[in-house]
């Protein structure tokens, strides 16, 4: 979502947006790879975005409520999550720095049958094209550790409204599993143009807000859980990985809950956000 190139990244830094224009296949993993838009594919996609921490999402996002809502989806990519929020009866505005994948994704959206509740826009997540106080619900996923996170702090204070809330999905830098995969088969780009969300990172992205990222506002996601992934990209079978998934996260949750200080080695952490009625 950043400009061009990560700020914190120095020499190692890479132009995000030229990187993601050539990356449309939704695992997000190799430039050039054109995922095929069959509804098959797209509906496998939103089952694998119908995840642990996105429910725990749409739990904080929908407060109790059954009523739809504009969701901010930041950085929407190729739509996945978007889509499953259609069809929970949320309206979205998807929000992308690459006019190439705002393009698939709406492609997509016309194959799952969601494209009248996705409005795509192009743009900046430190620059976003929006009113202040303008939207009450804001998802993200892996996306703020690819901008300017100060200034995209700032920018999901302004357009929230009081009241309104967020819910950030990032990745952290200590699971060990994670570690070894960023090693050996992440695509090298990722060095670029990634900061990975330490306690410095929550507390950033919380400060607008005159929160602390203590146990109520970040939960963590994936610990041992990380190992049911490699049945989604590198053994693919969604059996295995749907029984291993709730097999090892199960595990997970009670060791984060035996353990609190566990939850600093997750591969994700759910960051939960609220702007309050005195503005902060």
């Amino acid at each position: 979502m950043t400009g061009n190139t990560h700020p914190d990244r120095g020499d190692r830094s890479t132009d995000a947006i030229a990187w993601w224009d050539t990356v449309l296949d939704s695992n997000n993993l190799d430039s050039g790879a054109i995922a095929p838009t069959t509804r098959r594919r797209v509906e496998q996609d939103i089952a694998f975005a119908s995840s642990p921490d996105w429910k725990a999402s749409c739990a904080w996002l929908e407060n109790q409520s059954t009523e739809g809502r504009l969701i901010l989806d930041l950085g929407a990519g190729l739509g996945s999550h978007a889509f499953a929020f259609a069809r929970r009866g949320h309206r979205i505005l998807a929000i992308d720095s690459s006019i190439s994948r705002m393009q698939k994704l709406m492609e997509r959206a016309r194959v799952s049958g969601c494209a009248d509740r996705i409005l795509p826009v192009v743009g900046s997540a430190e620059n976003l094209p929006l009113g202040n106080q303008t939207l009450d619900s804001i998802f993200t996923k892996s996306v703020l550790i690819h901008v300017q996170l100060g200034r995209t702090a700032r920018e999901l204070f302004r357009i929230l409204d009081q009241g309104g809330r967020a819910a950030c999905v990032e990745p952290g830098p200590w699971n060990p599993f994670a570690r070894l995969y960023r090693k050996t088969a992440a695509p090298g780009e990722w060095t670029g143009m990634t900061r990975y969300f330490d306690h410095k990172a929550h507390r950033e992205v919380l400060m607008p807000f005159s929160r602390e990222p203590d146990a109520q506002a970040v939960a963590p996601f994936y610990g041992f859980s990380f190992l049911a992934f490699i049945f989604q990209y590198a053994i693919v079978s969604r059996p295995l990985f749907h029984l291993t998934l709730g097999l090892l996260n199960a595990l997970d949750r009670m060791l984060f809950r035996i353990c609190p200080g566990l939850g600093k080695w997750a591969w994700f952490h759910l960051i939960r956000i609220e702007k309050q009625h005195d503005g902060r």
